[in-house]
């Protein structure tokens, strides 16, 4: 009975853990530059949530290009 409830337990703690993972989205701002965010901005989404900068980064060269981005922060 004991192992039922610790297995319980660490499985929600896992399911929790995921929910609260960063996610990044590449986003466009009014003037038309793009972007990449953390939190949901009120501005306009273009892709994502990614779950890595890494290919947020990839996404926003590919979708906006390099005249179109703001410069890193």
């Amino acid at each position: 009975m004991m192992r039922i409830i610790l297995l319980i337990i660490v499985a929600g703690c896992l399911v929790s853990t995921s929910a609260f993972a960063q996610q990044w989205l590449l986003v466009k701002d009014k003037s038309g530059k793009c972007e990449i965010m953390r939190t949901k901005p009120d501005i306009t989404i273009i892709e994502g949530p990614f779950r890595s900068k890494a290919e947020a980064e990839k996404a926003l060269k590919e979708v906006c290009g390099p005249e179109k981005m703001h410069p890193p922060k």
